[in-house]
């Protein structure tokens, strides 16, 4: 998206956010890698808030989506939005390795 080089210091300020890290991991398992908005705000308002959620909260969730998470996720190249859907951006592959490497439990020392 820009030419500006962005390190793992501030990859992972964009990753701090928990909306914004499980955008990225719904995104790793979306077909073709790309996903609407709307969809990604609905299943995004299902996890947080429970399978009957209301028309509100899905807008709600889109809204903070389009206003407080694209920018971030964009300029940190880890998504590309075009025309109402979220893409895989070319900094992607090490978002979700930081995820995953996150995730991982410590080992145990001996």
């Amino acid at each position: 998206m820009n030419n500006q080089v962005i390190g793992y210091g501030p990859l992972f300020s964009v990753l701090a956010d928990p909306r914004r890290r499980a955008l990225v991991v719904l995104l790793a398992i979306a077909p073709e890698g790309s996903l609407d908005l709307a969809t990604a705000a609905h299943v995004l308002a299902v996890l947080e808030d429970g399978l009957d959620v209301s028309t509100k909260q899905v807008r709600n969730v889109r809204t903070s989506l389009k206003r407080s998470h694209k920018d971030s996720l964009e300029v940190a190249d880890i998504v590309e939005y075009r025309s109402s859907r979220l893409e895989r951006g070319p900094r992607f592959g090490a978002a979700i390795r930081a995820i995953a490497h996150a995730a991982e439990e410590p080992q145990s020392q001996r």
